[in-house]
């Protein structure tokens, strides 16, 4: 009863109030969001989210007819990223955990789907116990269609043994979480597109010792080829199936213009149509599908995200909720079966995260609860759009978070927080970030620069980083810290950068190409030695696999020919130049950039007699998925920006 009344109590709660609060706590920023991956049901009648209680994470209902919350079990100890109804009857939950198995090199990160049957009130781990699954293996709890009215699922797994095992489709049972093989696919095998009856659509296959891309269909019992072309890297992205169930649904750059663009490729005949739902100058950053990959829609990319729907009059729904909250972004998260009702997450200036849901007949919008209830609506930070220009005179998109008590005609002489991005094929946009938050709480200024090589502004602008690590991705990130000192903004004597995985490795090539520019460096799960993140791809990808390739690309070159440029923008062979402190952090459980990395990064500038600490994450992964990481993160990095920036 304990958990049913502090859910009643806390599930419903006020976005606007005149009480004034005490500045929130840093807890309130470095833990998970208490209410998170909310999902509506096909009726309309429910939403599953999980909640974080005393500590403990709950995988919980609530019923709108009855307003009764159910808690339906306890996933702590889980990596719980996401959970989504199948149907009225089944629940699915993914989770994670790093792991590694004997004989296989490396650590990897292990995924599973878990089925919750509300009738029985029994959950259980779809494709345990199934017979011939590879013992090694990530992804194996993708969902890529449900069928036979939602009692199973289709997934992907790689089956048999060895180094390079085909990747077959499995339809799952969810009653007994046992998978039968109906389809075989290749080692090269990437996705499968399915229709509810079992019906294989699609296969997309990336064949990297023969540069051959491909989408296929399946014809009885044989595979047609519907498109092919050579690449060293996947030059398309198949997503879904189109609403009449005749074409396929990818998403590519160039084949009109500058931008990622939504296409239809034909199941009969293999010819493409399109583009569809293109928006000038918007990339398409995210497509937007029911359970069974059926394509609805898209979210533009940018600085503000913005919806194309292939029903129109949900487009201009959703331009209208945007339009209600200047400063935030409107995110749809789900709809039911009948798009009668949608489930919408609201971020950004005045928003620290909060769910509605929103009667399109009724025109009605209602708060249902904040992702983080501890931060009040006044205790959000401002969030800005801006843009400069690189010294090439190439525009650069960012975002700026001010502290309290700022604003743009009075900002003078801040302590700035310059924050790059991961990725780097990704971007920031308008929201509420909350380690950018955190630091404007503190009162710094932060900057997030979309420095050429990200995403959501054209193919020329991402094309434009390829190669240039170190030299004009980092050039783009200096030249907006000089940008804000010559608005006056920012203090240039206070200034410290700050990022994660590339954005760590922007921090450090900060600290080591520009010296003066910083009075601290903090770098998380950072690449430091470039040959050496090579080298570990291609020892630990499989035979012939793409995504050396890709990484050599982004990158500049191949380490067994141009290890010495490579060598000249790594930041660990550049610690002699360093001015500033450093603190590096590193998950142990970091299976995207191994620790190794920054185990380097701290020898080089011992030796170099340079001021580095070094705080390894015990459990600490790549994402900073743990409210433990993060909390560990956000103090060190508040005492280390305390003391040099004061």
């Amino acid at each position: 009863m304990t958990i049913l009344r502090a859910l009643a109590g806390a599930f419903f709660l006020s976005l606007s109030s005149g009480v004034v609060h005490a500045a929130p706590p840093i807890e309130a920023y470095g833990a998970l969001p208490t209410v998170r991956s909310m999902d509506i049901s096909p009726d309309g009648d429910k939403v599953v989210f999980i909640r974080t209680l005393k500590g403990d994470d709950f995988l919980i209902t609530y019923d709108f007819v009855t307003g009764t919350p159910t808690p339906l079990s306890n996933v702590s100890g889980l990596k719980a990223w996401g959970a989504g109804f199948a149907n009225d009857r089944y629940i699915l939950m993914s989770a994670s955990k790093t792991t590694q198995t004997i004989g296989y090199r490396g650590r990897y990160e292990f995924t599973a789907t878990f089925a919750y049957d509300i009738q029985k009130k029994k959950v259980r781990q779809l494709l345990r116990g199934t017979e011939g699954l590879h013992p090694a293996q990530s992804g194996l709890g993708r969902v890529v269609g449900i069928a036979e009215g939602g009692e199973k699922v289709f997934m992907p797994a790689y089956m048999g043994t060895g180094e390079n095992p085909p990747r077959n489709l499995l339809k799952v049972n969810l009653a007994t979480g046992r998978g039968a093989t109906p389809v075989r696919g290749s080692t090269h095998t990437m996705d499968w597109i399915v229709a509810p009856d079992g019906t294989v659509l699609g296969r997309e296959d990336m064949n990297g010792k023969r540069d051959e891309y491909r989408i296929l269909t399946r014809k009885g019992n044989k595979w047609l080829t519907l498109y092919q072309e050579n690449a060293k890297t996947p030059p398309h992205s198949l997503h879904g199936v189109n609403q009449a169930g005749t074409h396929l649904v990818v998403s590519t750059l160039g084949l009109n213009d500058n931008f990622r663009s939504l296409y239809e490729i034909s199941l009969e005949d293999g010819v493409w149509r399109g583009p569809l739902l293109r928006k000038e100058g918007h990339d398409i950053a995210r497509i937007l599908m029911d359970k069974n990959r059926v394509v609805v829609g898209v979210e533009y990319g940018g600085l503000e995200p913005t919806y194309g729907m292939f029903d129109n009059s949900v487009t201009e729904d959703l331009e209208a909720l945007s339009a209600m909250v200047p400063g935030a972004v409107v995110r749809l998260d789900s709809w039911t079966d009948d798009w009668s009702k949608l489930l919408v997450y609201i971020s950004g200036t005045g928003y620290s995260g909060n769910f509605f849901s929103y009667d399109r007949k009724n025109r009605k919008v209602t708060p249902l609860t904040d992702a983080r209830p501890d931060i009040p609506r006044e205790e959000v930070r401002d969030v800005l759009t801006i843009e400069y220009k690189a010294r090439d005179g190439l525009k650069i998109p960012s975002i700026l978070t001010l502290p309290k008590g700022a604003t743009p005609e009075t900002a003078k002489d801040l302590p700035t927080v310059i924050m790059p991005h991961g990725g780097p094929r990704s971007h920031d946009q308008v929201g509420f970030d909350w380690m950018a938050q955190y630091f404007a709480a503190q009162g710094y200024l932060v900057m997030q620069p979309n420095f050429r090589g990200s995403t959501g502004f054209g193919a020329a602008f991402r094309n434009a980083g390829d190669g240039e690590w170190g030299k004009k991705m980092q050039h783009d990130v200096t030249d907006g810290v000089n940008a804000l000192v010559k608005m006056g903004w920012s203090d240039p004597d206070r200034i410290c950068i700050v990022g994660g995985s590339y954005g760590g490795y922007a921090a450090l090539a900060g600290g080591a190409l520009t010296p003066e520019l910083y009075k601290c460096v903090v770098a998380f799960g950072a690449v430091t030695d470039l040959p050496l993140m090579l080298q570990t791809e291609r020892r630990e990808s499989p035979s012939g696999h793409w995504v050396y390739d890709y990484w050599k690309d982004r990158m500049g070159g191949d380490p067994r020919k141009h290890r010495e440029a490579l060598q000249a923008v790594s930041p660990a062979y550049n610690a002699t130049a360093f001015q500033a402190p450093v603190l590096l952090i590193h998950g142990r459980d970091d299976t995207v950039v191994k620790i190794d990395q920054s185990r380097r990064m701290e020898r080089a500038l011992k030796k170099a007699g340079k001021d580095v600490t070094f705080i390894v994450q015990k459990n600490g992964d790549h994402w900073l998925s743990e409210t433990e990481t993060r909390l560990e993160f956000l103090k060190a990095t508040s005492d280390f920006l305390a003391t040099h920036l004061q």
